[in-house]
């Protein structure tokens, strides 16, 4: 059975995280972290991004490019 993104992505995601489940270098998931459009925070000096706010803007990409 295959796990959902739910169960395998942590709560709170940094780029290293974000740049594996979207298969980009870590580099390429800083720059998103930093684009407009993308719903991270900055916690202290780092840039996360809430799984929920992840998974949603993930899908409004896929609702975007009509896929």
């Amino acid at each position: 059975m295959k796990d959902s993104a739910r169960d395998v992505l942590p709560l709170v995601l940094r780029p290293k995280d974000a740049a594996e489940a979207l298969g980009v270098s870590i580099d390429y998931a800083r720059r998103l972290f930093h684009s407009p459009g993308f719903p991270s925070v900055t916690i202290g000096k780092r840039r996360v991004i809430t799984q929920e706010s992840f998974l949603i803007w993930l899908e409004g990409m896929r609702v975007y490019n009509g896929t």
